[in-house]
């Protein structure tokens, strides 16, 4: 059986490296017992772009180093452009408004999705909603983006179709839920000597959804009851 993958998008990474919990990242991989990774794509997107930038260079950097120490691995011995490619073509041609292919899908997201599929029993981490949404519910993405543009979107069926055949069952997490894992795991219990632990899983959350990580008040709500019954 091929070795347990968790792929990172650079969504999920700017979250966790912006809450300062990218630190949590070595002690779960130890439980996890397989391989941190990220695409190409995302290389390029979270540390060559903004290393030649101002406003993210510090984050940059500071995500080179769990690189270069191991904790997260670029996957670049897998050629994925023809196929991201392709995937990109068809997932930007599953959302239609007024006759108009959406734009919604960039090439970080579509790399990670593509080398999960090429690696097989992997699973992916990010905090894109409409990357998240399109693989476990297509349908009512197309409800809330139709809200969010004041117009029916519709969803090209033989499109999505495709896109299902293709990827198939796909674990997605996101930030907040390697938070959680976090919690669960006893990374963070230090800050019970001076706070509950609802305390402690409302500030992570809230903390990780203020910095891009699409989850609502409601699921926090959620995770923070559910906290409250464990203790």
């Amino acid at each position: 059986m091929a070795k347990k993958s968790l792929l990172f998008d650079t969504s999920t990474v700017i979250s966790l490296v912006t809450n300062n919990m990218l630190w949590v990242l070595p002690e779960l991989k130890k439980k996890f017992d397989g391989r941190f990774l990220v695409a190409p794509a995302v290389y390029q997107e979270m540390i060559k772009v903004p290393m030649n930038s101002r406003k993210y260079k510090f984050e940059a950097m500071v995500v080179c180093e769990y690189i270069h120490h191991g904790h997260i691995k670029v996957c670049d011995n897998i050629k994925l452009e023809p196929k991201t490619d392709a995937m990109m073509s068809l997932t930007n041609s599953i959302y239609k408004i007024k006759e108009r292919n959406l734009n919604l899908f960039h090439r970080g997201e579509m790399d990670t999705v593509v080398l999960a599929m090429a690696l097989g029993n992997s699973a992916i981490a990010t905090d894109e909603r409409s990357t998240r949404m399109l693989i476990e519910d297509p349908k009512r993405l197309a409800k809330i983006l139709s809200m969010k543009l004041h117009a029916k979107v519709k969803i090209q069926k033989d499109k999505l179709k495709q896109f299902r055949e293709k990827v198939g069952k796909m674990q997605v997490l996101r930030s907040t839920e390697i938070g959680m894992l976090a919690i669960e795991h006893g990374l963070l219990d230090e800050f019970y000597a001076h706070h509950t632990k609802q305390d402690v899983v409302d500030a992570v959350l809230w903390g990780l959804k203020t910095r891009g990580c699409a989850i609502s008040g409601e699921e926090i709500d959620g995770y923070i009851q559910l906290a409250s019954k464990k203790t």
